[in-house]
């Protein structure tokens, strides 16, 4: 994963004298939970055993080729706070000299299409110690909201004493309600009164919209495209961009991620009138009529793998 200045990659044992280099700061470990690093042995002994897994990368700046901090996430089981099965927690930090240059920002946008669009979490949550605002509005411009909770984490360095804030990203809201959005000014003026509220009445449907896979891109922190697919991957169910995002090769990157995990022969939807020619820019052609189903109006499209 990378962005214009910084990499994240794994962990190697060759970063621990750097990693010894910011980690024995004091201004920096506490503030995340963690006492500082006395020697190079001991940077060396936590890449081994604590970084050396597939939940955690070292970010390095691609200027210098050094790793100036560190990114990653928790599972349910793993994490410091209550989460669902399904959500993960990331955590972070940046060496001192590089703080308030927007690095932590980068590297966690980096990590949360990691998380949306390849681990598919539903929800995305983090928190900080409420010491550390700095973190907290790290987490604010990529769009995680203050959940006003706190709680303690007893396993964190400080974590007896001091309380961490709550935040939480929730794309799949947000990425149903720019659904919503796009279909009322593009799709709706095509369809009838009952098509319309049998849009809306699925975007509300548990039993549709949590057995969807959702992709969705993000401009900071917040969801302007979205595509989710059902029948393990093989059928597109919801497609949407925001209209002043559109034509930036957002749907294409994301329809792209989508397919790559599609295991069938073929990919269908049913597209709506005025998203035909964009499904065939993307390779789909028609495979019937026009239908029109409960006032859904739709084109039934198909692409193959081969």
């Amino acid at each position: 994963m990378q962005s214009e200045r910084i990499l994240l990659r794994r962990w190697l044992d060759s970063d621990a004298p750097t990693l010894f280099k910011y980690a024995s700061d004091p201004d920096v470990g506490p503030r995340a939970g963690w006492p500082p690093h006395k020697s190079v042995e001991e940077s060396l002994t936590v890449i081994k055993e604590i970084f050396t897994n597939d939940t955690t990368w070292a970010i390095v700046l691609k200027e210098t080729g050094e790793a100036i901090g560190a990114m990653g996430y928790f599972t349910h089981a793993t994490s410091n706070i209550p989460i669902g099965e399904n959500d993960c927690e990331v955590g972070y930090w940046v060496a001192k000299p590089y703080w308030n240059q927007g690095i932590c920002t980068e590297a966690l946008r980096l990590m949360l299409d990691y998380c949306i669009n390849e681990k598919h979490f539903e929800n995305i949550w983090s928190d900080h110690f409420t010491g550390n605002p700095a973190s907290g509005r790290v987490m604010e411009k990529c769009g995680f909201k203050d959940t006003g909770k706190l709680n303690r984490c007893s396993n964190l360095l400080g974590g007896d004493k001091d309380m961490v804030r709550i935040y939480k990203l929730d794309t799949k809201t947000q990425a149903l309600d720019l659904a919503l959005q796009v279909f009322m000014e593009f799709e709706a003026p095509e369809y009838p009164a009952e098509g319309i509220e049998e849009f809306k009445h699925a975007l509300k449907n548990p039993e549709y919209i949590d057995n969807l896979r959702y992709y969705v891109a993000l401009d900071k922190g917040q969801v302007v495209g979205m595509l989710a697919t059902r029948n393990n991957g093989s059928h597109i169910a919801l497609f949407f961009v925001d209209k002043n995002h559109q034509g930036r090769g957002i749907g294409r990157r994301l329809f792209e991620q989508a397919f790559a995990d599609c295991k069938t022969e073929e990919m269908t939807v049913y597209s709506a009138p005025y998203a035909v020619n964009i499904y065939k820019a993307l390779g789909f052609k028609t495979n019937d009529a026009e239908q029109i189903v409960n006032g859904i109006r739709f084109t039934p499209m198909k692409i193959d793998r081969t």
